[in-house]
């Protein structure tokens, strides 16, 4: 179900692409603890965060199950991207020395990705998510979320860290840093059009709904410049603990690299 559910964003990833907010440069930092890494990212979509992590000097890994997500990220950000799921990853053990997760890591199958997010990682490897949430203490901001979602936050908006529970990661820690997103009217729509819950509804919805969130821009827009969206950037990081990794059954690849290059 999860998985159908996030081939949804298939038909959306332009939108995505250019309506998603980017990550503050202090939070890309804390989540790799400041040191330049091999760095595996899960869940990249259109290359938000793959971007931050390649302007830091890590070496990067980008994956995705979603082969139009994957086509909308820059080509000339010079890391190797593969198309794969969370839950089976091509990678021989002791790969990495961090995994990233960017506002993905609801649309997991945590049973299966936390043993395979934590063989991928050497000894000693974090794993850190994060999520840009929106400050919806704006009241403007309320109303626009009171638009595309009108039953209330579902589940794909809740606090979902299945890793904190888990045996496989210890030395829990977190960050919380500010910071704005500038939008004009069509970054503002291609951000509403490409939530989940806006692409499961049907084309006249997704147009009513477009006429209504150009109705609120305009409400609220001065001159030229635009609107200013205020976001949380929620940081989790935690060390992988190997020892808690069950004795292996099958080796995914012997060589230490990329099986599959979407590229």
């Amino acid at each position: 179900m999860r998985e159908s559910r996030s081939r949804r964003f298939d038909a959306v990833a332009e939108s995505y692409a250019r309506g998603r907010p980017p990550y503050p440069d202090r939070a890309t930092r804390w989540l790799t603890d400041g040191m330049r890494s091999r760095v595996l990212e899960l869940g990249a979509g259109t290359g938000q965060m793959t971007a931050a992590l390649a302007a830091w000097g890590h070496e990067v890994v980008a994956t995705d199950p979603s082969g139009p997500m994957l086509a909308q990220l820059p080509a000339d950000l010079g890391v190797d991207v593969v198309r794969t799921p969370a839950e089976q990853l091509p990678f021989t053990a002791s790969s990495f020395d961090v995994v990233v997760v960017a506002q993905a890591f609801h649309w997991f199958d945590a049973e299966r990705a936390l043993p395979e997010i934590a063989r991928v990682l050497r000894p000693d490897g974090l794993l850190s998510v994060v999520w840009n949430r929106l400050d919806e203490s704006i009241p403007w901001v309320r109303r626009l979320m009171g638009l595309i979602r009108p039953d209330g936050p579902g589940p794909r908006d809740g606090d979902t860290r299945p890793y904190l529970s888990s045996e496989l990661f210890a030395d829990h820690r977190s960050a919380v840093f500010a910071h704005w997103q500038e939008v004009d009217l069509s970054a503002l729509q291609a951000l509403v059009a490409s939530r989940s819950y806006v692409a499961e509804r049907t084309p006249d919805d997704r147009a009513r709904l477009a006429g209504q969130v150009a109705d609120l821009y305009t409400e609220h827009v001065r001159g030229t410049g635009g609107l200013r969206l205020r976001y949380r950037t929620e940081c989790d990081r935690a060390t992988v603990v190997r020892s808690a990794l069950p004795a292996p059954t099958t080796s995914p690849t012997d060589d230490g690299g990329l099986l599959v290059d979407f590229r």
